[in-house]
């Protein structure tokens, strides 16, 4: 999980009981992205081994069953040398959590190439698994890299 955190990154909308959301992320262990991580509130936490808790409960899905969620990310990745990256996701079209001033990438090399979509029970003890069967429903997921 250490290595090569200059080179890729992870950012995803996490929840836990109640409905509660943040944003998970795994970005270059740098002084300037822990200290601006850690900022947002209502609360942030790091785990230098998994990752920082960015910006805990700054949002809650509703857990009405049938009702639809819009989730919008953005990312502008910093410039090489620079950290002027940022980091905003919005949640049924109101901006929830902001961040700026990071770095994303060390090499011109390191660019969006793709995306990677999962759904899971996170965690590594049993603890984390729901107790009862679950269901999730994704449509209109779509992606756009503008340079």
């Amino acid at each position: 999980r250490q290595d090569n955190r200059c080179k890729c990154f992870n950012i995803r909308p996490m929840w836990r009981s109640k409905g509660l959301g943040e944003l998970y992320t795994y970005l270059p262990l740098t002084p300037s992205n822990r200290d601006r991580l850690l900022a947002v509130p209502p609360s942030s936490k790091e785990n230098s081994d998994y990752g920082f808790s960015v910006g805990r409960n700054a949002f809650k899905f509703d857990p009405a069953v049938g009702k639809w969620i819009s989730l919008a990310f953005r990312v502008k990745l910093n410039a090489v040398g620079c950290e002027d990256g940022e980091l905003e996701l919005w949640v049924d079209g109101k901006s929830v959590i902001t961040v700026s001033g990071l770095m994303f990438r060390d090499s011109e090399q390191s660019r969006i190439k793709g995306g990677h979509f999962q759904t899971f029970f996170g965690g590594h003890q049993d603890d984390w698994a729901s107790p009862k069967d679950q269901r999730a429903w994704f449509a209109d997921v779509s992606g756009v890299v503008i340079e």
